[in-house]
């Protein structure tokens, strides 16, 4: 048997080494994928009636979905509080809640709370006009107009210009 050259040992090494990591981000996002979806059913469950609150909290400790269902439900307790961006982030969910519910004036009322400074500024301000539509169209046009010049955030500009377009029909 003839001996290999240290350059050739040290390669096949390092490709052993590469296809171990590149298996391993591979195989990680895919665990992160399926944790999602699994994530996700649950949340499913849970608003479809099919686990309780306590079930479906239980299930979604220390990940995002349990901030939604949390903020969907108003618990925007001190957790929330020492993270401005998931302050705001749980306000505009709950807004939604509630104007699903058919409670516009609070969920409003959430709305005109968060800061003009804070990340989801703009979506919340989308939601707002969406709100407003029925009782006050022309601030809920003009709201749309806002956002539509905001070149830098695309996909709320075109949805707020389909808004716009929609209304005047």
């Amino acid at each position: 048997m003839i001996p290999l050259p240290r350059e050739v040992l040290l390669g096949i090494l390092g490709a052993l080494l590469l296809s171990v990591v590149v298996g391993s981000f591979h195989y990680y996002s895919q665990y992160k994928e399926q944790k999602l979806m699994e994530m996700s059913s649950v949340y499913t469950e849970y608003r479809e009636g099919k686990l309780s609150k306590e079930e479906a909290l239980k299930k979604l400790r220390g990940t995002v979905y349990e901030l939604i269902l949390r903020a969907g439900e108003g618990d925007i307790d001190e957790t929330l509080a020492k993270d401005e961006d998931l302050r705001s982030l749980a306000l505009e969910k709950r807004a939604y809640m509630l104007y699903e519910k058919g409670k516009k004036e609070e969920a409003l009322s959430l709305l005109e709370s968060i800061d003009k400074d804070s990340f989801n500024h703009i979506s919340s301000e989308l939601l707002r006009a969406f709100i407003l539509e029925e009782r006050n169209p022309e601030k809920s046009q003009e709201i749309y107009q806002e956002i539509a010049k905001r070149k830098e955030l695309p996909y709320l500009s075109f949805i707020a210009l389909g808004r716009l377009l929609m209304l005047r029909d």
